[in-house]
């Protein structure tokens, strides 16, 4: 099992002395001040206030800098001596580490204390006679995040010119930019910029992709004219001549849970860099999103090394006990179960907010659960019988759909007169690895996703999302009949500003429901509203959240691609969860840690809005048994309770018959005996005792 970091109340006085000192010395090591010829830390702010990493970010960055072993058989069979290979030339070390640090510990920080201890070490080993090719940091992150990590890459090293932002995939088309690029020792872009100039580069794999081999294994040899300038540095690719040895010292990959998928462009391009790298750190606070194969992937990505001798220990302790590792086997995984338990023992560090020191503020968590009333008129107080019978009807057919045999029998599970489009593939789930959904498949999770959108909104659930694009009169339509959704988020958002919380945080997965919401409350009196969403460039995002948070008054809609990366305190210590849940429970617990995370000053609240016995009650109740069943699994490697085929079209099942058809005289979920155990509000707080729910 990986070995999480002790937390300081954790160690012995001993311990603690030992890894405070740890940190002090780190500090003086690669401090620009103490050490300008090797160091690159800066470790006073703009006003000469000394600053310095927490020590768990300290304790990863050594774990990884000092991680180059060479590993030895000793007398014993089933023991292993290692000692570090100070004489192995750069060049030809390899290092992997996965930081499974918690949303909102300052993993940009570990990062950052990564990239001065390498900066240090190639700095000593380019000494006469012992030059070195491997200079260069390659930092791959989320659109999001890319001038964030930028920002801090500048406030917390004297790199300065030296470190540049690679936005967009034609960057280096001008000349001045391409020999920035050459020149930079840090390269800071996102994955889609690398997916683009390796598909550019490259002829796709003849006929379907390889369900053994990961695509950049099959990848035809020979560029189709030229390696793209990002790719021209990497040794071997595609190319006749060889450049020699990579000059790439290290590559980081921020948030690698999103690029698990194994073949695929985006993950062979990741892989081009972090296999002619020295030193490969991965960072993510959500290692697995579904499925604990995962991990597997991840371990791929980092072109993990494992000596045979460490392999023939680690079979030696299976066979010694049989019970180890319990009993989760994978049977397509491309590493077997001892590689497993190897990567986690030394290729993976964990830390969790326990860790920060001065401890978070406290964190409040509220499930509102309200009656949807679904098609009522609230200035009439009259139903939309249309409404509920196209509800009714789509959930009805789904349902048959999905409990066929053969699903494929009936590709049209929505026999609505007006179906709606294809959504948003982002509201879909992830197909499984290395295969598409079907037609009928993709059908069902649309209707699932038309079930939602009932709840929110009406006129949406009747019309569909894709209907919204540009049509105002859907809009002023959706605003004139609000549902008991918008009504509660108006009352909850109304009463939490008046208890001295002015900046709302609300996260929703659906843009289209977003923006109907913006449109409800802008006549609200609640300050200044912000969209963030995917059509935002970076410098734009950067200073909707530096507005949002400077404002006096303000809501925040934050969609999906706000909810990574973003930090929103101190200034907003409120969030709303509403609308149609994703699929995996991951992207909501990302998104609240955009709050609840270091440089918080105030206690949290975060609030989850559910519909009764609706879809977005059937996926909470899912999330919440998977992320725990899948929390033990990763964390423990507790396999016992999980179940390794528990994937979305698995879910659809439980979802639809959890579902009841909405009743004819009031727009609410029917009552079935199943739920009488589950209609007890959870967690409400004061904030909702005059609320309608």
């Amino acid at each position: 099992m990986a070995a999480r970091q002790k937390t300081l109340d954790d160690m012995t006085p001993d311990e603690r002395e030992a890894v405070l000192a740890q940190v002090d010395t780190f500090k003086q090591e690669h401090s620009a001040a103490e050490d300008p010829a090797c160091g690159i830390l800066r470790l006073r702010d703009g006003a000469n206030r000394e600053k310095a990493p927490l020590f768990y970010q300290v304790v990863a960055a050594k774990k990884l800098l000092q991680q180059d072993l060479k590993w030895v058989r000793a007398a014993r069979h089933d023991t292993l001596v290692a000692a570090i290979g100070d004489s192995k030339p750069l060049d030809s070390r390899k290092a992997s580490l996965l930081a499974i640090h918690d949303v909102g510990t300052g993993k940009t920080v570990t990062g950052i204390m990564v990239l001065a201890g390498v900066h240090r070490i190639v700095q000593l080993a380019n000494q006469p006679g012992r030059a070195s090719h491997a200079k260069k940091t390659m930092i791959i992150v989320p659109k999001s995040v890319l001038h964030f990590w930028h920002e801090k890459v500048q406030e917390w090293t004297t790199l300065d010119k030296r470190a540049i932002v690679v936005a967009e995939q034609k960057y280096t088309d001008d000349p001045q930019n391409l020999q920035s690029f050459k020149n930079a020792l840090v390269v800071i872009t996102t994955p889609d910029v690398l997916k683009g100039a390796v598909r550019s580069s490259f002829k796709g794999p003849p006929g379907t992709m390889s369900d053994e081999k990961p695509l950049d294994e099959v990848l035809v040899r020979k560029p189709r004219t030229r390696l793209h300038p990002l790719l021209s540095l990497l040794p071997t690719i595609g190319r006749e001549n060889s450049t020699g040895p990579s000059p790439y010292a290290l590559t980081i990959v921020d948030e690698v849970h999103l690029h698990t998928k194994p073949n695929t462009w985006l993950a062979c391009a990741i892989r081009m860099f972090t296999k002619h790298s020295v030193y490969k750190l991965a960072l993510t606070g959500t290692p697995v999103k579904s499925n604990p194969v995962e991990l597997m992937y991840l371990c791929q990505i980092l072109d993990v090394r494992i000596h045979e001798a460490e392999l023939q220990a680690r079979m030696f302790a299976m066979q010694q006990n049989r019970n180890y590792f319990g009993h989760f086997l994978l049977a397509n995984a491309v590493m077997n179960t001892k590689h497993l338990a190897i990567f986690r023992e030394r290729f993976v560090d964990r830390v969790d907010k326990a860790h920060i020191v001065p401890p978070l503020p406290p964190k409040h968590e509220w499930v509102l659960y309200y009656d949807p009333f679904v098609g009522l008129d609230n200035a009439t107080g009259t139903l939309d019988a249309d409404v509920i019978a196209r509800h009714n009807a789509t959930l009805l057919a789904t349902r048959t759909v999905v409990d066929a045999d053969n699903p494929d029998a009936n590709p049209n599970p929505n026999p609505n007169p007006n179906p709606n489009p294809n959504p948003n593939p982002e509201m879909l789930p992830e197909a499984p690895e290395d295969t598409q959904w079907r037609p009928v498949q993709k059908n069902v999770f649309s209707a699932i996703v038309e079930l939602g959108n009932y709840e929110f909104s009406s006129v949406l659930g009747t019309h569909g999302a894709a209907a919204f694009n540009g049509d105002s009169a859907l809009y002023d339509k959706a605003e004139r009949l609000p549902s008991q959704a918008m009504l509660l988020i108006e009352r909850v958002v109304k009463d939490r500003q008046a208890k001295g919380h002015v900046r709302i945080a609300i996260f929703a997965e659906s843009v289209v429901q977003l923006k109907i919401l913006r449109r409800f409350l802008e006549a609200k009196r609640m300050g200044e509203f912000f969209l963030f969403d995917g059509v935002l460039n970076d410098t734009e995002r950067a200073e909707m959240v530096k507005d949002f948070l400077e404002c006096e008054k303000g809501v925040l809609f934050l969609s999906k691609a706000g909810g990574i990366g973003i930090t929103l305190c101190p200034g907003c210590e409120v969030m709303l969860s509403v609308g149609s849940l994703p699929w995996n429970a991951v992207d909501v617990d990302q998104a609240f840690g955009r709050v609840h995370r270091i440089g918080q000053t105030q206690p949290v609240e975060l609030v989850q809005l559910i519909a009764r016995r609706s879809v977005t009650a059937a996926k909470y109740k899912l999330h919440e048994d998977k992320r725990g069943r899948l929390a033990a699994a990763v964390a423990n490697e507790d396999y016992t309770n999980f179940d390794n085929s528990n994937g979305a079209w698995k879910w659809t099942g439980d979802i639809l018959s959890y579902v009841a058809p909405l009743d004819a005289m009031t727009g609410n979920y029917t009552v079935m005996p199943r739920f009488m155990a589950e209609e007890t509000v959870v967690g409400v707080p004061t904030l909702a005792k005059n609320c309608s729910i």
